[in-house]
């Protein structure tokens, strides 16, 4: 599955904030849409707001997250303000367990559309509309488990659904789930404020975040003043003109010290059921990558400091070259299984060289800044979304995420474009043992 090198536009950009949780690609600052105001808690005028206060409501939420072995409840994900485009409302039902379980069904217009089950030998994406599914990958930790059922459920289910129903749970398992870090240097306004209210006849408070600046959009949870879990969480900016949106409205919402029933986790596909098998890629779709036997071309990159880096200073080693961007889903779902790799290789002859592509410094920062415990160093093109990028200009990239393996001698032993899950990474793990031993 590969992501087209072109940037995504406004709209595109809210979702996957959503998603990914780690770049908002917004409009201008905007005031709340009308059907999000309608069901807002009503908030007295003498309600105080407090920076500190939202903060500190946030890490109580975080840290009951954190400790839990296991979480269940239902979600309900609304779309505001893409009028015709907008599909349906999706419920999710849902249970995760650490380490690596995770449990779901889809709902769509009071029926089930699918269903996703994750263990710790891996599972499947199941769409009930088509009758077909998608196996997943074996996840090592809960966050590579959904990393795996987003890349699968984007591509069974139809795209609005499959990316409504695990970028919910992918956001529960962020280190800051509702809160989006910016560098200390971003030229954003950043305002958490709290509002105590009432939704739903529940007592809650309202935590809000307002970044402002090249970066526009207003953040908001309501959690449980009683439990401190989470009510509803939504994401609004202004699309030229137009008010856009993520609504996630949670209900059942559970935290749970002790493992779940194991036939939480146990489901059968209907034997009608066929496996899916990703259409074939035209000629059209995807342009030849620099061929193997080809000399590198040498290269400047930038790390999170600024300090440039150059392909040439890994002479004599094998480089593992990939473009990659923060906005592109099949790139967030492919990073953690190279990470992998790089900790497999750590000590050896071996460079990981993750350029940023196609994306811009802002992004990037922030991104390569919530995974400081990675292995890799992530690095970024100066060119950002220009023309005359590194991918493109040297490499003929024209999708990502693109690998290439660079042998001892400084050329191409072999290209991958696109995230291919497990076997995926079989093949680059076996690229990367023939380089070492110059075959």
């Amino acid at each position: 599955m590969a992501h087209s090198s072109q940037p995504i536009n406004a709209r595109r950009g809210l979702l996957m904030a959503a998603l990914q949780m780690s770049v908002v690609s917004l409009g201008a600052a905007s005031a709340q849409s009308a059907a999000f105001a309608a069901s807002t808690p009503k908030v007295s005028a003498s309600a105080s707001a407090s920076a500190t206060q939202g903060k500190a409501l946030i890490k109580l939420t975080e840290a009951k997250l954190k400790a839990a072995k296991a979480i269940t409840f239902s979600s309900k994900t609304s779309f505001i303000g893409l009028g015709a485009e907008a599909p349906a409302p999706t419920t999710a039902t849902v249970a995760w367990q650490r380490p690596g379980q995770f449990a779901g069904s889809i709902i769509v217009n009071g029926k089930e559309t699918g269903k996703v089950v994750s263990t710790a030998d891996g599972g499947y994406v199941y769409d009930a509309v088509s009758d077909q599914y998608r196996k997943t990958d074996k996840g090592d930790t809960l966050e590579l488990t959904l990393m795996t059922t987003v890349q699968a459920s984007m591509s069974v289910l139809p795209s609005m659904v499959g990316m409504s129903f695990p970028m919910v749970t992918q956001m529960l398992t962020q280190k800051h789930p509702f809160l989006m870090e910016l560098p200390p240097n971003a030229k954003t306004a950043v305002q958490i404020r709290s509002y105590p209210g009432q939704l739903n006849g529940v007592a809650v408070n309202h935590i809000t975040q307002a970044i402002t600046g090249a970066m526009s959009a207003t953040f908001h949870l309501y959690t449980d003043r009683k439990t401190n879990l989470p009510v509803r969480y939504a994401i609004l900016a202004k699309n030229s003109g137009k008010e856009t949106g993520i609504q996630i409205d949670f209900s059942d919402f559970k935290t749970e010290s002790a493992p779940l029933p194991e036939s939480t986790f146990q489901y059968t596909i209907p034997t009608t059921a066929k496996l899916f098998t990703p259409p074939a890629q035209t000629e059209t779709q995807e342009q030849p990558i620099l061929p193997a036997g080809a000399v590198a071309p040498d290269f400047a990159v930038q790390d999170v400091t600024g300090k440039t880096a150059h392909l040439a200073d890994f002479s004599g080693k094998v480089v593992v070259l990939d473009f990659w961007s923060t906005w592109c889903g099949p790139c967030q779902a492919s990073l953690p299984a190279t990470d992998k790799l790089a900790k497999k290789y750590k000590g050896k002859n071996v460079v990981f060289l993750p350029v940023c592509s196609w994306d811009d410094k802002s992004a990037f920062t922030p991104w390569v800044k919530q995974r400081k415990n990675w292995t890799m160093k992530f690095y970024f093109d100066p060119a950002g979304r220009g023309a005359k990028n590194i991918a493109s200009g040297l490499y003929k990239v024209s999708g990502i995420p693109t690998q290439f393996v660079i042998g001892k001698d400084g050329k191409v032993a072999v290209g991958f474009v696109g995230y291919d899950g497990a076997e995926g990474e079989k093949k680059l793990s076996n690229a990367i043992d023939k380089a070492l031993a110059g075959s």
